[in-house]
């Protein structure tokens, strides 16, 4: 694997913890018979996910906002 593209790959993400968790997504829907979304001469799948990142045709949704606290129920306590 190309490690400048890895490179790029995460800056694009925002780090490696999002590219790993986006990287993971996305294998897990072309081994159940996703169709890539980029034309690769590679047979490795990580480097189709890397260049599918890269060309933008990927990318990690935005994180669910959180939930208000019904009326009535009291506050989680803060974790010390």
């Amino acid at each position: 694997m190309d490690l400048k593209k890895l490179s790029d790959a995460e800056k694009l993400v925002g780090g490696k913890f999002k590219l790993s968790a986006l990287m993971q997504k996305r294998l897990v829907e072309l081994m159940r018979g996703a169709p890539k979304l980029v034309n690769s001469g590679s047979t490795n799948m990580h480097e189709v996910v890397i260049e599918e990142i890269l060309q933008g045709k990927i990318r990690l949704g935005d994180p669910e906002p959180p939930k208000p606290v019904p009326e009535g129920e009291p506050p989680l306590e803060p974790v010390a």
